[in-house]
């Protein structure tokens, strides 16, 4: 377990969301381990990174379609084509079909 300190302002919570994947740097690069995370390289870390944030408030703005949207695209996994498939085997009833 790690901990980021430092003041307020200084961008503790931008870099946790970029590692995340929540954010993308606009100009510069992260670096861990001297492997630069990008798009190619998000897969890798986000294996192995846990994140627990307390102002989850846009989560509850998404439809159960747009968060498995989202879990597909930010861990770079080919979503399945029979989209209605997946949703029934979940329990849930698709609001709309990709």
């Amino acid at each position: 377990m790690y901990g980021l300190i430092g003041p307020n302002g200084v961008g503790k919570t931008t870099l946790l969301k970029s590692i995340c994947a929540l954010l993308v740097p606009d100009n510069d690069e992260i670096k861990i381990d001297d492997l630069v995370l990008n798009r190619s390289t998000r897969t890798i870390f986000l294996r192995h990174i846990g994140s627990v944030f307390i102002q989850s408030d846009s989560i509850f703005d998404l439809s159960i379609n747009d968060l498995l949207v989202e879990h597909y695209y930010f861990f770079n996994i080919k979503m399945p084509k029979n989209w209605n498939m997946l949703l029934k085997k979940v329990s849930f009833v698709p609001l709309y079909v990709l």
